[in-house]
C-alpha cells in the first residue's frame, strides 16, 4: 500500500468536521487514516490507483457521507517529499 496526502479544499468546521472526514475515507476503503486538526489535510493508504480515481473516490465518499462535494487533490507522499528535498 502507498501513502498519499489528500488536500480538502474549503473545509471547515462550519462543513465537514474533522472525525467525520476520516470516517468517510475509512468507509471509502482507506486505512491508516490521519487527519490534521480542522486544516483540511489527510494523509492515507490505498492500493495502487492513479490520483485523478483516487480524487473521485473521496469526493463520491463525502458527498454520500457529508452531503457535500469537497474538490479533493491526492499526491503520493514520495513525490511530496521529492519537492520538499529538491528545495524549490
Amino acid at each position: 500500500m502507498r501513502r498519499y496526502a489528500a488536500f480538502l479544499r474549503g473545509v471547515s468546521p462550519m462543513n465537514a468536521k474533522m472525525p467525520e472526514v476520516k470516517k468517510c475515507f475509512e468507509a471509502a476503503g482507506f486505512r491508516e487514516v490521519k487527519t490534521l486538526l480542522s486544516s483540511g489535510n489527510v494523509v492515507f493508504s490505498a492500493g495502487a490507483s492513479s490520483e485523478a480515481a483516487l480524487q473521485n473516490k473521496i469526493e463520491a465518499a463525502m458527498k454520500k457521507h457529508l452531503g457535500n462535494t469537497i474538490l479533493t487533490i491526492v499526491r503520493p507522499l514520495d513525490a511530496l517529499r521529492a519537492i520538499l528535498d529538491s528545495d524549490p
